[in-house]
């Protein structure tokens, strides 16, 4: 055989070609090694267009953001996927859309987020409450209401707490108890549905929560998780996720801001925000007013009391019942942005409903002497962290509550059945739909939230202990009965308060020198009548400006009135819904948002003070229009009775007098 030898150049030439080619293999396989390194997480496999150095920052945010996950919610997912490695992939999609998660658990992530850690945490956790809510872990006591109502089949008629657990379809974002904490509550109708939209829509961390229940645990998810503040400024739901998960991300602290509520009555802007002072809270009471006159008031309200001790008494106890100027009133209404109260309107839904904190005095005149309706005041069975966890859940509902009143479908009894449903979280309310304000306190009693003993019927005790307010109109009529019987006439209320001012005079006159008139009782009675009528009198002039058609020259005094009337409404609105004067922020204030909203309150003080100060020239104007002979008239006849009280020797009687 010929041997062909290759001379040194050409040798020289080989060996180097193959060195090449064996260090090409190498750096090829060093190249994949680093790749496979970057992604070899046993938690998660990563791919997508990005970088070697973007891989390795995704997959320790992905194993960081795992760990910070509630124990208890890693135990779950990992029992059902024992082996699980998530899958994620980086792409460019929608740029609203910062991440997805699909039924397999496989996550996708826009690629325009991995430059902000903050909002790529986020969305991990998001996308992970997701996967665990799907995994539909339902608790033990709801699995096993759920065997029993599945048991009657869909022709029968399963109990009525089933309604409660309709639909129930995840882990956690379907659950009664999370819905109602989230203001997904159940709709009038009934059925187990629920309203479409959270009525928590105002100061909201993340709009997109809205869009279904959902979106609102994932969302939540995401706070619960990495705001410290959380547990403050969303308390209800917090609490929710912390007893559920039995997990406390960042331990359990006390809120700096306190329980802090608008008072849209305030006199000086300084006293604009108050506080709740828990250490002085003693009872919470079903506040009950009767039914009054007009449609609106035919089936009576329902509120909510809050006994709070005088900052002067040391012990908190039965003591404080006597203290109604410190005590508050809770009451949904329906916020009426013009002049005119239109029946039709509230029916329809016109009105947005608001949650208002009143003073207790305030109510009482409210309903006791204007409107002449009683109060009744029903003590509810709570403990001290059940009346914590209320009070919490109605500051968070006065500075986020968006809903829309509704006379028939979505009144005060709903909604304050509804707020102590995520209030004190009590499982035999929470299926609860009380129509009427007396449906509401027949519920209270058969859920054994009213003590049963509570009797009320015995009204003179009733009124002795704080559990009862009088209406004023039995003082009205015990006057006017002293009047008919020596007068001999039989005026009712109504009649004696559409005579004339002259007319009730000449009555008095008539009989001043009868031996009734040498007691108190006489003058006594004329007077206790008239102070009605001077004010009843007001609003009569104020109604015929409103309904009557008037001359081009009163038609301006008219428009000039409304228009002030109507930019109260307009400060009125924002100092009733105080979200509006929040520009930052999501939930109850923090103390620095706070500080913005007091300077936003003073610098609308002049405002609304100057506006006020014109209706009530305007008011002035009017009466010389349209009363004021008969506005002159009544002062004339306060003085007359006043003087005939101030003649008979001083004795107090029955009317105070």
């Amino acid at each position: 055989m010929d041997v062909i030898k290759p001379n040194r150049k050409e040798l020289n030439k080989f060996v180097l070609a193959i060195g090449l080619f064996a260090a090409l293999q190498c750096f090829s396989k060093a190249q994949a090694n680093v790749i496979e390194q970057a992604q070899s997480s046993p938690l998660v496999y990563i791919e997508g267009p990005i970088t070697i150095e973007q891989r390795k920052m995704l997959s320790a945010q992905f194993t960081q953001t795992y760990k910070t996950l509630p124990p208890q919610m890693k135990v779950r997912i990992e029992k059902r996927f024992p082996s699980k490695r998530y899958n994620i992939r980086v792409d460019f999609f929608d740029p609203k859309i910062a991440g997805e998660v699909n039924a397999k658990g496989n996550i996708e992530l826009n690629f325009r987020i991995l430059s902000d850690q903050k909002l790529l945490e986020r969305t991990l956790i998001h996308e992970f409450a997701h996967i665990y809510d799907q995994l539909q872990f339902i608790p033990d006591d709801i699995a096993k209401a759920l065997m029993i109502c599945d048991g009657w089949g869909y022709s029968s008629y399963p109990p009525e707490y089933c309604e409660l657990y309709h639909g129930i379809e995840s882990s956690i974002s379907t659950l009664p108890g999370f819905l109602d904490a989230s203001g997904l509550y159940q709709s009038f109708q009934g059925h187990g549905e629920r309203i479409k939209e959270t009525t928590f829509g105002y100061r909201s961390p993340d709009v997109y929560e809205s869009k279904n229940s959902r979106e609102m645990f994932a969302v939540n998810m995401e706070y619960y998780l990495t705001d410290p503040e959380y547990q403050c400024r969303r308390p209800s739901i917090y609490r929710y996720l912390s007893n559920y998960f039995s997990y406390h991300p960042f331990g359990q602290k006390s809120c700096p801001q306190g329980l802090s509520f608008v008072d849209p009555h305030f006199g000086n802007a300084k006293n604009a925000i108050k506080n709740i002072d828990l250490s002085k809270v003693y009872q919470i009471h079903y506040l009950l007013a009767g039914a009054g006159s007009g449609t609106s008031a035919s089936f009576g309200h329902s509120m909510v009391r809050v006994v709070i001790c005088s900052p002067q008494r040391e012990k908190v106890g039965p003591e404080c019942l006597k203290d109604i100027e410190h005590h508050l009133v809770l009451s949904f209404r329906g916020f009426v942005d013009q002049p005119q109260n239109s029946a039709l309107s509230g029916l329809l839904g016109k009105y947005p409903s608001r949650l208002f904190f009143l003073p207790l005095p305030q109510v009482i005149n409210e309903y006791n002497i204007v409107q002449l309706r009683d109060l009744y005041s029903y003590p509810l069975k709570l403990s001290q962290q059940e009346i914590k966890n209320f009070l919490e859940r109605a500051v968070e509902t006065h500075w986020s509550y968006k809903n829309q009143y509704y006379f028939l479908t979505n009144n005060c009894a709903l909604e304050t059945m509804n707020l102590l449903k995520a209030g004190i979280s009590r499982k035999q309310i929470q299926n609860s739909r009380p129509q009427t304000p007396q449906g509401l306190l027949e519920e209270l009693i058969k859920k054994d939230l009213i003590d049963s003993n509570l009797d009320l019927r015995n009204l003179p005790l009733a009124k002795e202990n704080g559990f009862f307010f009088q209406s004023n109109s039995i003082h009205l009529k015990e006057a006017l009965d002293i009047i008919n019987k020596e007068a001999q006439s039989n005026f009712d209320i109504s009649e004696w308060f559409n005579l004339k001012a002259s007319d009730r005079r000449e009555i008095y006159k008539g009989k001043s020198s009868a031996p009734l008139a040498l007691t108190q009782k006489w003058p006594a009675s004329f007077l206790f009548l008239e102070r009605y009528i001077e004010k009843w009198f007001d609003d009569q002039i104020y109604q015929n400006l409103i309904e009557n058609t008037l001359n081009e020259e009163d038609l301006k005094i008219q428009k000039d009135l409304l228009k002030n009337i109507s930019r109260t409404f307009n400060i009125d609105g924002q100092l009733t819904s105080p979200s509006n004067l929040t520009q930052s922020g999501y939930g109850i204030p923090s103390p620095v948002e706070l500080a913005k909203v007091q300077i936003f309150l003073s610098s609308i003080e002049k405002e609304r003070d100057k506006n006020q100060s014109e209706i009530d020239s305007m008011m002035n104007l009017l009466r010389q229009k349209f009363g004021q002979n008969e506005v002159n008239s009544i002062h004339d006849n306060l003085r007359l009775f006043y003087q005939g009280l101030s003649s008979v020797p001083s004795k107090k009687n029955h009317l105070g007098y």
